[in-house]
């Protein structure tokens, strides 16, 4: 058994205890660690860290444990993707019974990332130097990195450096003692707290693994053994914290636009009160990978003694090629096909297939970060090494001081918005007393075309411990998400809203959710600026809100009014569904039906023109269009090009009991198809034809 050396063992624990601490408390302040206080995450993306958490604490337990289904409903995936650190999740969640309302964790978890970066960090300089002095000013350059403290104003999760700090100590640390255990643990706790975190971990993994079988440390068996082992039991943890559920959906649009620019290890950001910022392209922010103006300057002292011992710095680079050839991979990963030079920019191309893959880890520019700390890190071992003590230790002691002090330009703002008043509760726009009965009603709140940012329909649903589809996740099932906005159109078109929810319209939907409805039965009003339908109401008596009406959604058509369907065209408002997104000319169909609403005042015109193109080209000659006003059968013909044709509308309609000064024209498409079939181009909407212009007559 290994011998507890007291001294020796309790500064290794002491020392980076204070240096984490101490730096968590000058930086972000105590006021994040009370546990009741969600002031601070009032913004940004730290709201939804904070709100996934909340459902999930209340949410019954499920296997694999991380799903969340009240946080999402049917695009609900799991609490990896709204950002709440899993790992914490999972250890406060049985006793959420006996914690407080409202709890959160976040605050305690960015105090442990202070701490145990400084812990890695020393445990990593103990490796170059016995010097305590040394390890000390180090580690406080490395807990001071820019890159690690930015994260604290937005992807709190993502402050989590100190797991890049502990796979490159186990890659630096000699003999193979507890090996096996020690990246399981690893690995298994990086699952759990970020996706990115846990590609570059496990790529380190990797290396260490090559590294280790090359200079014949460990044998083909043990390597495959470990390989195995790692690979499974790290998957199993990604299969708990939820990777799993989002199927084939894991890529996402924007790799190459979120990179690394060339310059940014010297470009401050704003971090600096000496150096100027660099202009950058937008995305580049992702790659935030400023050295502070104390590496910088450590740098300048370290580069006399790399060149002296370049011979020695060779053999250590020959001795540990692969992670060498690792950093090479991440940083041109990082700063991707989109090569950005400050504002300048190159661009090569790069297959399909490699660019939708590279998607899964659209920001790229996060990946250089171990490379970044390797960074910092040969710095302090060049001084460290080819200074003597007397002057390596002052020289440090000026880096972190000028790194402390000039970073201030930015955590000196992190900290006073961190330290701003504590609070419970967060501002709610839900004042109206309909909100609390209707949370008693409702088990569900939906957000309805997608309108309303979801932070505030998400805390009422929290609130109430009703669920809700109005959730910010980083990834979705893209299938469950078509499937999710398809119901929508179900909704609409049959007016049957789902009894147990309660639901929130963008107000660009309203004449959608109002065509069909049973107002009998439901209500659909304006509450506190809110569009709310709520199926049964009127059961229950209570008034609620401004009812809403076509009149005052829709503005009566004129006669003999001219209205464009384009981009800002007056008639684009009377596009009810089956249309697609305006276009400078007009707007396409998009599917096999489609309709136009024209409420009507005064006035019973006797005909309507259309303006129109039809899709249509040699391999598809024509266009069968079919038309009902009110859903009588009025109008049928065949296109080919572009057309002015006029509908006459029937006597019936205005004859009809159920005829309320609107007209409702459904346009029926059975030859609609997609250019994507026709090998036209990549567009995969059904199109049939394109509206220019409607005028009433």
């Amino acid at each position: 058994m290994k011998k507890f050396k007291y001294n020796k063992d309790i500064l290794s624990l002491l020392c980076p205890l204070i240096i984490g601490a101490a730096s968590f408390f000058l930086v972000v302040g105590p006021r994040i660690l009370n546990p009741k206080n969600i002031a601070w995450l009032n913004g940004g993306d730290p709201w939804t860290h904070y709100l996934g958490w909340s459902f999930f604490r209340y949410s019954s337990w499920s296997f694999p444990i991380g799903l969340n289904p009240n946080y999402g409903l049917e695009i609900s995936n799991s609490i990896i993707f709204s950002d709440s650190i899993p790992l914490m999740a999972f250890i406060f969640k049985p006793f959420s019974p006996l914690l407080p309302e409202p709890f959160q964790y976040l605050g305690i978890w960015l105090l442990l990332c202070f701490i145990l970066q400084a812990f890695f960090s020393w445990k990593i300089l103990s490796l170059i130097t016995e010097n305590s002095a040394i390890r000390f000013l180090g580690t406080l350059l490395l807990v001071f990195s820019p890159p690690m403290i930015w994260r604290l104003q937005g992807h709190l999760s993502l402050t989590s450096h100190f797991l890049i700090m502990a796979s490159l100590y186990m890659y630096f640390k000699p003999g193979s003692e507890r090996r096996k255990l020690a990246w399981i643990t690893i690995l298994g706790a990086t699952a759990l707290v970020h996706a990115y975190l846990l590609a570059i971990n496990a790529a380190i993994w990797i290396t260490d693994l090559i590294t280790k079988k090359i200079n014949n440390n460990m044998s083909a068996k043990e390597a495959g053994l470990e390989l195995v082992l790692i690979i499974l039991t790290t998957g199993f943890f990604c299969w708990q914290a939820g990777y799993f559920t989002i199927g084939d959906s894991a890529a996402s649009g924007g790799y190459g636009l979120y990179a690394m620019n060339i310059l940014s290890l010297i470009d401050p950001s704003g971090w600096s009160y000496v150096i100027k910022d660099i202009p950058e392209n937008g995305g580049n922010y992702e790659g935030f990978n400023y050295l502070g103006l104390g590496v910088i300057f450590l740098w300048a002292c370290a580069l006399p003694v790399f060149f002296e011992c370049t011979r020695k710095i060779m053999h250590k680079v020959k001795n540990n090629y692969p992670l060498i050839i690792l950093m090479v991979f991440i940083t041109a990963f990082a700063v991707t096909n989109n090569i950005n030079l400050g504002k300048a920019q190159l661009n090569f191309t790069l297959p399909d297939i490699i660019i939708k893959q590279a998607g899964i880890f659209r920001s790229s520019g996060r990946m250089f970060w171990p490379a970044f700390y390797l960074l910092v890190l040969s710095a302090i071992y060049l001084v460290a090494r080819g200074y003597e003590k007397r002057a390596a230790i002052p020289l440090l002691a000026l880096a972190i001081f000028i790194q402390t002090a000039d970073t201030h330009a930015v955590w000196g703002r992190i900290r006073n918005n961190m330290m701003i008043d504590p609070g419970s509760a967060w501002n709610t726009p839900f004042k109206d007393p309909f909100w609390e009965l209707a949370a008693q009603k409702y088990a569900k709140v939906r957000n309805v075309c997608g309108g309303r940012p979801s932070k505030e329909i998400a805390a009422y649903a929290a609130t109430h411990r009703m669920a809700t589809d109005s959730a910010y996740l980083a990834r979705v099932n893209s299938s469950a998400h078509k499937a999710w906005m398809g119901q929508w159109q179900v909704w609409f078109d049959t007016g049957r809203f789902d009894e147990d929810s309660l639901h929130i319209v963008n107000e660009a939907c309203n004449p959608k959710a109002l065509l069909n409805l049973n107002s009998t039965t439901d209500l659909f009003a304006e509450i506190d600026g809110f569009f709310v339908i709520a199926p049964n109401w009127r059961q229950l008596g209570q008034p609620a809100g401004i009812e809403v009406k076509f009149d005052a959604i829709l503005p009566p058509v004129s006669a003999n009014k001219y209205m464009p369907t384009n981009k800002q065209g007056l008639g684009l408002p009377y596009l009810i569904s089956g249309w697609s997104s305006p276009e400078s000319w007009g707007t396409w169909s998009d599917g096999e039906k489609a309709s136009i609403i024209l409420p009507l005042k005064g006035g019973r015109p006797e005909k309507i023109v259309i303006e129109a193109i039809s899709f249509v080209g040699p391999a598809h000659p024509s266009q069968n269009i079919y038309i009902t006003i009110n859903g009588e059968h009025t109008f049928t013909f065949t296109t080919t090009a572009e057309n002015v044709f006029e509908i006459n509308i029937p006597d019936s309609v205005y004859k009809a009991e159920s005829f309320a000064e609107l007209i409702k024209i459904d346009f029926y498409f059975p030859d609609a198809t997609a250019p994507i079939d026709l090998e036209l181009s990549g567009d995969t909407r059904k199109l049939a034809m394109g509206i220019k212009s409607i005028s009433v007559n």
